[in-house]
Order: structure tokens, then sequence, then C-alpha cells
């Protein structure tokens, strides 16, 4: 065995001191004095014939120790942290040595510790959710604004009206132009303060101009911000024509039978939209209580190493839209080290959430068994018949991850939103695996998807 001490620190790092004795050193030293013989001319000696004496005199003590130490190094970690029976977390870090007597500190970064605290004591109040008749009018009003034709008028412009023409701004005398410039004179926007207050009541062929601070989020970066003359010469007013809303307009936007029945429909979206809020809402103060009561110690290299998976996610997404990772910094002023930086808070974040449902999984008993996974794959190749190459994905370790991922998810949250609300748990829903949607943390390792199809997926 190896001499050994172990520090361990509170946020689950330990600092290993391994000493190594001559007798282990030694092979190494006489291993490292063939190779220098292999590399080096020795006058009198052919390459890898020279004595160890003679090796050591030409390079000297302290270099073949480092050779060695350098041969050691890895398998005298690997063999500390077996024997100190760790589980490391993410890569260990070298972080003193000394060579005679030989001597090497280590950091090693453990696996996180999740403590449940007593989840079943939290209380979340079920949000309630109504669909209003209003909320269905202004749905309706919306599609009758998608449908709406324009006309145009010779009255002076109405709220509503849409108002083309041409447009002048002037800022510390440079002027900025458009020819047909388009404004709707909309009660709740403006394209500038002052500009629908200035055009209502104006006809074509009136120009008015007027004083004003452009918004800080001008498309102009240049102006934003300034004092401007604006002036404008109205062109042509058009007013918005409404379709009826009556039962030949249902028959219009989606073959429904009469206005009644896309009333029904609206409401029922409606309702199950307004649901699917309220439903994420929940789960997400559910995740943070869960969170909130639970000990979670990580450490720091840890959450590093999760940062750098989300730059080289972001850089994966960047490339598919054919947008170089620069070029997106530039635009937003943030230096990747910067960019770095801020991954850090929301890697944390999504470690903390991932390893406390995992914690609840194993706590709650929720399993996914190798029959269900089979299943799931078999229902899916069903429908992928002759595509090779698809099939062979549904085959996949990484199918099966995917899907045991979603499954547990999926069973934790209803278990967990039925015991923060004490309503019963709702029943599992029939889903194609494919439409399931992925969850936001990971619930289930590679690994354990692999090796332990049938059994908890907790780590």
């Amino acid at each position: 065995h190896l001499k050994v001490t172990t520090e361990l620190t509170e946020d689950r790092v330990a600092n290993l001191t391994i000493e190594v004795t001559d007798d282990e050193v030694r092979p190494a030293l006489e291993k490292a004095a063939r190779q220098v013989s292999n590399r080096f001319a020795i006058p009198g000696f052919r390459k890898g014939h020279a004595p160890f004496a003679v090796v050591q005199r030409m390079v000297g003590e302290e270099y073949l120790l480092r050779e060695a130490l350098e041969q050691m190094a890895p398998d005298l970690v690997e063999r500390a942290i077996k024997e100190q029976e760790l589980e490391p977390g993410d890569r260990p870090e070298l972080v003193d040595v000394q060579i005679k007597p030989m001597r090497l500190v280590v950091s090693v970064p453990l696996e996180p510790e999740v403590v449940l605290g007593d989840y079943k004591a939290i209380h979340i109040e079920a949000p309630s959710v109504e669909v209003t008749d209003e909320d269905v009018a202004k749905a309706l009003e919306q599609l009758r604004r998608r449908r709406m034709v324009r006309e145009p008028v010779e009255r002076p412009a109405e709220l509503g009206d849409l108002v083309t023409g041409y447009l002048r701004i002037t800022v510390d005398g440079e002027e900025r132009t458009a020819d047909d410039f388009e404004v709707e004179l909309a009660e709740d926007r403006d394209l500038f303060p002052g500009m629908r207050q200035a055009l209502i009541g104006k006809r074509v062929g009136d120009t008015v101009e007027f004083e004003t601070t452009l918004p800080d989020d001008f498309a102009d970066e240049e102006l934003a911000g300034k004092r401007a003359v604006v002036r404008a010469e109205i062109r042509k007013v058009e007013e918005g024509i409404l379709p009826e809303l009556n039962d030949e307009f249902a028959v219009l936007v989606g073959d429904y039978d009469n206005l009644e029945a896309l009333k029904a429909e609206t409401r029922e979206r409606l309702e199950k939209e307004a649901k699917d809020r309220a439903l994420s809402e929940l789960r997400r103060k559910a995740i943070e209580a869960l969170v909130a009561s639970a000990t979670i110690k990580i450490p720091r290299a840890v959450i590093e190493s999760e940062a750098e998976r989300l730059v080289e996610e972001f850089k994966r997404e960047a490339q598919e839209r054919r947008i170089s990772l620069e070029a997106l910094l530039k635009s937003e002023g943030v230096s990747e080290e910067e960019f770095r930086k801020r991954q850090l808070p929301l890697a944390e974040r999504r470690l903390r959430e991932s390893l406390a449902l995992r914690a609840f999984v194993k706590a709650e008993g929720i399993e996914v068994s190798d029959e269900e996974l089979r299943a799931r794959a078999d229902m899916t190749a069903g429908r992928l018949a002759g595509d090779a190459r698809a099939l062979a994905y549904v085959r996949s370790p990484e199918f099966r991850l995917s899907i045991a991922s979603n499954l547990l998810y999926s069973r934790a949250m209803r278990r967990l939103i039925s015991i923060v609300t004490g309503e019963p748990e709702e029943p599992e829903p029939e889903i194609p695996p494919e439409a399931m949607p992925a969850p936001p943390v990971e619930v289930v390792e590679a690994s354990e998807a692999e090796d332990e199809p049938g059994g908890e997926k907790e780590s």
C-alpha cells in the first residue's frame, strides 16, 4: 500500500499527499535510465546499453527522478484514489511535487453529495386555471386582426389606421431619411414618443414636424437616446377592415361548422395553454423547493466542467445555425472568457436540480424497467421500418438513455407535484417516446441506462 494522507474539504475535494518509498521509485528510475540511454549517445556504450550509474552521472539524479515521476504519477494517483476508496467527480489535479524524497499532492474533486431535506413537508398551492369569456373574445379578435385587409381612405387618420409616407429624422444637424415608412397608429405602441399623436387627425398630403427624444432601443444605435427633429409627409392613410365574426368567418379560419364551434375550440385551446403554463410554473417552484430543502455539496471543478459543457453545447447550436460563437459574442460585446464565467451560475443551478431530482428518484423508489425501455424502443422502431440508420439509433444505448431519462423525469415530477400540492398523483400519459419532451435536467446517467436498465436510475 502507498502511504497516503487524505484531507477532505467542506466543498467535497480530497487533497491527497502521496509519499513514495525508495523501493517503489527504484524500478521507475532504472526504466527512465534505459530510456535516456536510448535517446542520447553515451560515449563507450551502444544506445540503450549504458549502465544506470553512468546514465545518472551524465544527466543527474534529479533529471532521472523527474523522468521517473512523470511515468509513475498517473498510476500512483489511480492507486491512491482506489486505496482511499474515493469516487472522483472530475479529473484529479496535481497540485505540488517534491522530487526527493518523492511526494505528490493531488486534488481530487469528489462526487457531489446530496442530503435531501424533509421534502414531504413542502406545500405549494396548486394554481387555479380559469379562462373567461373576455379571454375567448380577445383570442377571436386576434384571429380577426390576422385576416384584416387595408383600404385607402380620404378622411383624417384615426387610431388603428396605417400611415405611409416620407420620414426625415434630424439629430445634431445630421439627417436620416426613409422614403416609404409605415406606422400603425396603435393604442399600445408608438414608433417613437409623439409620433402617433402627431399623425392622428392628419390627411394625405399633410406634413407634421415635432421634437422628441429617441428611445434607448432605437434601431440606429448612434441616434438612440438623443433629441431629434422628426418630419413626416403623409402619402397614404389606410383603415383596417375586419371580417365579421360569424359562421362564415368560422369556416374561413378553420373549417368549423359554425361560430359556436370556433368559440368552443378557442376556449379549449386557451384552457390547455393556461394549464400547461400553470403546470410549468408549478414544476419550477417544486424543483426550487426540493433543492432549497436539500444540502448539496458540489466541488468547484465539477461546476466548471458543467459550465464548459454548456459552452460547447452553445457552440454546436451556433454552428448548426451557421453562426460563429465569436460573431455572437462580438455582437453582445462580451469576451469568450466573460461568457464562460457567465455560465457558472447556470451550470451550478442545473447541477443542483439534477442532483436533487436523482436523490428524490432514489428516495421514492421510482424506476424504469428493462421491459418498458424495450417496449418503447420497439414502438419507435415500428414507425421507422426501412430507415436503417434511424433503426440503429433506436437500438443504441443513447436512445435507451434518452427514454429512461424522459420517463424518470416525468414520473419524478408527477410524484413531486403530488407531494407538494397534496393532490392525487396524475396517471402516466400514453406518450410515444419520440413525442416526449426532453427533461430540462438529467436524472439518469449513461452508465446506469446501459448497465442497470431495470434498476433505480440513480448515482
